[in-house]
């Protein structure tokens, strides 16, 4: 891809951006997009106006869902999140 010279590379997926620090070491950072902050601020903007914001301090649970090899995807996700518990195979 770099031999290709690109102007810039946006981290349009939503895992892109855990991976910057690794991207750097091949390219340098004002190269790279990253999306995210403005999309999250956008996102938040449109559960205020829908009145659908949670405003309470308490914090929730995760649970993860996969259709297969749950230790695997708790040993690569951990990578990105700390992945507490078995996810539940569907």
């Amino acid at each position: 891809m770099l031999e290709n010279k690109p102007e810039k590379i946006i981290l349009g997926c939503t895992h892109y951006p855990y991976l910057l620090n690794v991207l750097t070491q091949f390219a340098p950072k004002d190269l790279f997009i990253d999306p995210s902050v403005t999309f999250a601020n956008f996102i938040k903007e449109d559960l205020e106006k829908n009145n659908m914001l949670k405003k309470s301090s308490n914090v929730g649970t995760d649970e993860f869902f996969v259709s297969a090899n749950p230790k695997h995807f708790m040993d690569a996700a951990s990578i990105f999140y700390p992945v507490k518990t078995l996810p539940t195979l569907i």
